[in-house]
């Protein structure tokens, strides 16, 4: 300090002296600007000892000799004893105070503190009114002010709701990375306090999503709203919009405008937006396990874009910066509930939504601001799940009857949307159904629509041809006799085939027949499995069966046909009941009327017959030569000559 403190052997106190000891004292020793004295006069500057003395203050300071003798009276007195006591200054502890808030979170216990999220601000304990703290950030040990030491100037302020006591955050220094902060305090006339070496992680704090609402439910109506997702506080589910403002049919598109907000200065944010349903839980998820990868291509560099959803989405965003540890990775849940479409149903209108089952249809009933379905009316149903109003609700198909759903959807352009009736040889006894049961083996129906199996009766069990007859047992064998000129009393037999040990054998076997016709010179019969099978003479192909036409034969006549054959069966994928006829067409006997639907055809010898159904009335067909008004059916039916 100057003065007398300044030299060893000058007298202590001058002006300029920091302390002083009595003016009789002599400087013997100065520790920097503190002196230490030396009592020699004990009359003027021995204290008679009487209680114990603490030796704390900044009245004694740094290196303090200390003695001591004893005086009686009468007696000499006794050696003096001195010894010498250095005095520092108390260390502070270091805290740490994240994002500015309190209470303090963390006290210097060790030599680590953290992490701790950016911004951290590192405050310390003033240990005595008259100490001054001295720290640096860059590892260098603190000295008198100067290069990288800094002096600490915080205010102390106490908190009133936890009643700590601590500096004002404002003035404190912020730590923005990891960081090794040494700090000590020096005082008047004390040593330095013992070098505190503290290492403070840092940690870059999660970004916050901030969102902006177009429309959400309020009291008054719509209006635009914003909101921060935080832990704790999370805007994560939306509902668009009031059902009350909106007109019938009116559709709303919600959307949400997602921004992300980085919460630590200098750091730079990545990003990932996953549409689609989300999970159940808390709207914020912290994942401490999941390391970020920068060079994984998913996670996006955030630089200020708006990103607007209309839908459930999962935005994960995570912070770095050098020198600080990563932010976790956190996860938002947004959940943005939309009104049911029609067909669907919830609890309170808004998403999720659920299907209307079968045979029912949504509905807004009573004004309620959400979906109900609703079931269909007796003998009525819905094509499937979803349906979204009443007039989808179809009549199920009669007995007798089937359509492809087993509803009667007049309105369908699919084939098979309508309800038909059972063609012949088919019966069905109940409602709503795809398909029509076939007759017994051996049996058919005379009429179609037909609603019981009783309705099914014996069909040809012996056809007479020109010169040879055929029959077919109750279990399907085929047998002709009599002329057997061209074959034609010759029931052929199946070939197949099977495999065994990887090669393909062959044999033959019986067909089982549904029904056999004679001609003059040939047969037919329909299998069991609806195919067309002819043999015997083959004269203009009356023989050869046009397997090119895919039909599923269910009849056959060749009775009375002299050179041709007709057939009745189901057009394969359409499903239309038709009658085909080859062979000789001389007189048209082969040209069946188009655009007809078939119940039953017969061939005769240069004509051709067959019954037709046009709504409820059933008509008889003929067609080929009417020489002698066989191909002109009584009133009531339809002829067409070809002329002979």
């Amino acid at each position: 300090g100057g003065g007398g403190g300044g030299v060893p052997g000058a007298v202590c106190g001058d002006a300029d002296d920091l302390l002083t000891c009595g003016g009789t004292g002599v400087c013997v020793e100065s520790y920097k600007p503190v002196p230490e004295c030396f009592p020699t006069r004990w009359e003027a500057g021995a204290t008679t000892f009487t209680a114990p003395f603490e030796l704390s203050s900044t009245f004694w300071g740094t290196g303090t000799y200390v003695t001591v003798y004893a005086r009686r009276e009468g007696l000499a007195d006794s050696a003096q004893i001195v010894r010498r006591f250095d005095i520092s200054s108390t260390p502070p502890e270091i805290f740490l105070v994240e994002s500015g808030e309190l209470p303090l979170p963390a006290s210097a216990g060790g030599s680590e503190l953290g992490p701790a999220a950016s911004p951290v601000s590192v405050n310390f304990t003033i240990p005595s009114p008259g100490a001054v703290i001295y720290y640096t950030l860059d590892g260098s040990v603190p000295s008198w002010p100067g290069g990288s030491t800094q002096r600490f100037t915080g205010e102390l302020e106490t908190n009133l709701a936890t009643g700590l006591e601590a500096s004002v955050p404002a003035r404190l220094p912020q730590l923005l990375n990891s960081t090794r902060v040494l700090v000590r305090v020096l005082e008047v006339n004390l040593a330095p306090s013992t070098l505190l070496n503290v290492s403070v992680a840092v940690q870059v704090a999660t970004p916050t999503v901030h969102l902006t609402l177009n429309r959400i439910r309020k009291a008054t109506g719509f209006a635009p709203e914003e909101e921060d997702m935080r832990e704790g506080l999370a805007l994560d589910s939306f509902t668009f919009p009031a059902t009350s403002l909106l007109t019938t049919g009116e559709t709303f598109t919600p959307l949400v405008e997602v921004s992300l907000l980085a919460t630590s200065p200098a750091s730079v944010t990545y990003y990932k937006l996953e549409l689609g349903d989300v999970t159940s839980g808390a709207p914020i998820h912290f994942l401490p396990q999941e390391t970020f990868d920068p060079t994984d291509a998913s996670w996006t560099v955030y630089t200020g874009q708006a990103m607007q959803i209309s839908s459930a989405a999962i935005v994960s965003v995570v912070a770095t910066n050098p020198g600080a540890i990563a932010s976790a990775v956190a996860r938002f849940t947004l959940n943005v509930r939309t009104l049911c479409p029609a067909g669907k149903e919830t609890l309170d209108g808004y998403n999720p939504c659920g299907d209307c089952p079968v045979d029912s249809h949504y509905s807004r009933l009573g004004g309620r601001p959400y979906a109900a379905c609703v079931p269909c009316p007796a003998g009525t149903g819905t094509v499937g799940p979803s349906t979204p109003s009443a007039d989808k609700c179809y009549a199920f198909c009669p007995p007798g009857s089937k359509s492809s759903t087993g509803l009667n959807d007049l309105l369908s352009s699919v084939a098979g949307g309508k309800c038909g009736e059972c063609p012949v040889g088919e019966y069905q006894g109940k409602v709503r159904e795809a398909e029509c049961v076939r007759c017994p083996f051996g049996t058919t129906t005379v009429l179609p629509g037909a609603t019981s199996v009783v309705k099914c009766a014996g069909r040809f069990e012996m056809s007479a041809g020109g010169f040879h007859t055929c029959g077919v047992s109750r279990e399907g064998k085929g047998v002709c006799w009599g002329y057997d000129g061209f074959g034609q009393a010759t029931v052929p037999l199946e070939t197949y085939s099977w495999l065994a040990n990887d090669q393909t054998l062959t044999g033959v076997r019986e067909y089982v027949w549904s029904s056999l016709a004679a001609g003059s010179f040939h047969s037919c019969g329909v299998t069991e499995g609806k195919g067309l099978v002819c043999w015997g003479q083959d004269y203009a192909g009356k023989t050869t069966v046009p397997d090119h036409l895919e039909i599923e034969w269910s009849a056959v006549s060749a009775s009375a046909g002299y050179h041709h054959t007709c057939g009745l069966g189901k057009q394969r994928g359409s499903g239309t009941q038709v009658a085909v006829c080859f062979g000789d067409n001389a007189y048209k006997q082969s040209d069946v009327p188009p655009g007809m639907i078939w119940l039953a055809v017969s061939a005769g010898q240069f004509h051709s017959c067959g019954l037709t159904q046009t709504t409820n009335v059933t008509e008889a067909v003929c067609w080929g030569d009417n020489a002698y008004g066989q191909a002109t059916p009584p009133s009531g039916g339809t002829g067409a000559a070809g002329g002979r």
